[in-house]
């Protein structure tokens, strides 16, 4: 990447090196340079090794697609340098992170607790979340907050009787799923540089948080959708609107019932689902589901179809990225994964249905029907 890019690594990487703090110039109007004289001053007085970079990761960007915890694995493997990792999510509205290579296993807690302390403070979130780590009681203020209902990643249920519509049937979930341990996103563009690879403990620590963020994600994104069909007018397409509330009463059972990985998965899907039948109802039109990339579903929409498994392969749904890697004869380097028996697996090759067999939806559009079979 460049200095021009969205995500100047090698500048973050430098600026971490040196004072273990980088702030975009886009986040002036956020965090000033006395915001960021504070932030140093945290980081300086921590007894734990913590780096701070905020910088928004757009979902677009070819590499990291708007995940924080890869660029953080991609900083740490360019560099040598582990810690915590504190960076920028952006849902509804800016909000800190955390990310753990080799570093504090409760971080994610304490970043979710200053969340909800400091909504509006990305400093005093930053501030905040050091301060947690420092104390040791990270995990004790995120509970307390959670019992709460003030956290904004927390598993409480909503209340689906306002909805007016019966909600689908419960989902049983594979024995499988269960089994399967904690998923990861493989991001294989960038290779370690002189053969460095990360140990196997900060790979589960790794892993662990990135099944955090997944987990806030899908409750952040179904949470959202709920809100949305409470506070819309019940009007316009009767089938888009079923779909909006079909997909919204799937996705919340899922994240009351499950935690496996490919659910959790499945739940954003089933929200993005949701949230864009919402979209067409609202407008009066009818709603059609848009096929996900077959190789990773949190890349978006597919845009065209690419052959895969060589000259005597299929074609399946791809992304631009995942295409133009195929068409070019490589494997896309961002593949769903989830570990089997210790060994990241595509997750297609799992038996996970009914995601594995439909590719989340990319295969079959009826998603829900087969959830109802599974």
């Amino acid at each position: 990447m460049t200095a021009d890019d969205d995500v100047p690594l090698k500048r973050i990487e430098n600026a971490l090196q040196d004072d273990g703090v980088w702030v975009s110039p886009d986040l002036r109007s956020s965090v000033s340079r006395a915001d960021e004289d504070r932030i140093e001053h945290a980081v300086d007085d921590a007894k734990e090794d913590v780096y701070v970079a905020l910088v928004e990761v757009p979902y677009d960007d070819p590499m990291l697609h708007g995940d924080v915890e890869a660029m953080f694995t991609i900083v740490s493997n360019d560099t040598g340098i582990q810690g915590t990792f504190l960076g920028l999510e952006n849902y509804e509205k800016p909000a800190v992170t955390a990310t753990s290579i080799g570093g504090d296993d409760d971080a994610m807690y304490a970043a979710w607790a200053a969340e909800a302390r400091h909504p509006d403070d990305l400093t005093d979130q930053v501030v905040d979340t050091i301060g947690l780590i420092e104390n040791g009681t990270a995990l004790e203020v995120y509970n307390r907050l959670e019992e709460s209902g003030s956290v904004p990643g927390g598993t409480q249920s909503s209340d689906d009787s306002g909805l007016g519509v019966g909600l689908v049937a419960g989902l049983v979930v594979a024995a499988v799923v269960v089994a399967i341990g904690i998923g990861l996103l493989v991001r294989k563009q960038r290779r370690a540089k002189d053969g460095f690879a990360l140990p196997t403990n900060v790979m589960s620590t790794i892993r662990a948080a990135e099944e955090q963020r997944l987990h806030k994600r899908a409750n952040d994104d179904v949470l959202h959708l709920g809100e949305r069909i409470d506070d819309a007018p019940m009007s316009g397409a009767s089938h888009a609107w079923q779909a909006a509330l079909d997909h919204y009463g799937q996705a919340r059972r899922i994240l009351d019932r499950s935690s496996a990985p490919a659910d959790i998965v499945g739940a954003i899907v089933l929200a993005e689902r949701g949230a864009s039948a919402l979209d067409a109802a609202l407008d009066g039109d009818e709603w059609t589901a848009v096929t996900p990339c077959y190789f990773n579903p949190l890349h978006g929409a597919a845009v065209r179809t690419a052959q895969w498994g060589g000259d005597n392969g299929v074609d399946v749904p791809a992304c631009a990225a995942c295409a133009d890697s195929l068409d070019g004869g490589r494997t896309p380097d961002d593949i769903l994964d989830f570990v089997s028996e210790g060994v990241p697996q595509h997750y297609f090759s799992l038996d996970l249905p009914p995601w594995s067999d439909t590719g989340y939806g990319s295969l079959d559009a009826d998603l829900l029907g087969r959830l109802r079979e599974s």
